[in-house]
């Protein structure tokens, strides 16, 4: 069984973020969803109902509506 999850984001112009950058370094700023982080669990119960085994597990990040800065400092 495959699981789709979509969404869409429109963003207006008009926006302005301001920061100090530190000496020697690059400010790198995106605005955008970044959605919420999760992590998912596969499992086959056993026969018998006493038991189960994974089957398969990861990470996912799912859409939200919610929009904001993300703001990061590097050297190079």
């Amino acid at each position: 069984m495959d699981v789709k999850i979509g969404a869409e984001i429109g963003v207006t112009t008009g926006h302005e973020y301001r920061r100090e950058i530190g000496r020697g370094k690059y400010g790198h700023l995106q605005y955008g969803s970044w959605g919420y982080k999760t992590t998912w669990s596969k499992y086959e119960t056993s026969a018998d109902g006493c038991g189960k085994k994974l089957l398969k597990k990861g990470r996912a990040t799912l859409p939200t509506a919610e929009t904001g800065w993300r703001y990061g400092e590097t050297s190079s």
